[in-house]
């Protein structure tokens, strides 16, 4: 799916639910009650439901804690934490970057982004300027 000009996968292992009270963003503030958050769905009630002769497993996310802390673009969308990788080979091709040398660094995050009652997610990088 793309979304503003990004490419997004579907994501079965996450899902979401409307922010509650307790639940906190990226910098460790209150999320808004009009954002979304995102759950594991392991962690749901889950229940099989047949529609149109398809079996559709459902889950039910009251009550499951937030899985992951959001710094929030939009309402239905936001971005994991950073994460700093190195380059420790000779030299390494990183998608999006080119070649990156021994000693180069760079940092990537997940995108989440909630549309049509479903979870998407693709991953962002940057490279560390020395």
């Amino acid at each position: 799916m793309i979304f503003d000009g990004i490419n997004f996968r579907r994501n079965n292992v996450y899902g979401f639910r409307m922010a509650v009270e307790g639940d906190i963003d990226g910098n460790d503030n209150p999320a808004p009650v009009n954002h979304v958050v995102i759950v594991k769905i392991k962690d749901c009630e889950t229940h099989d439901e047949i529609r149109n002769g398809r079996v559709f497993t459902v889950y039910n996310p009251k009550g499951v804690k937030q899985a992951v802390k959001l710094g929030y673009g939009l309402t239905n969308m936001g971005y994991g934490p950073w994460r700093r990788h190195g380059i420790t080979d000779v030299a390494k091709k990183v998608p999006g970057l080119g070649i990156l040398h021994k000693g180069d660094n760079y940092d990537s995050c997940q995108i989440f982004l909630v549309k049509n009652g479903r979870v998407y997610t693709t991953n962002t990088k940057q490279k560390v300027e020395a």
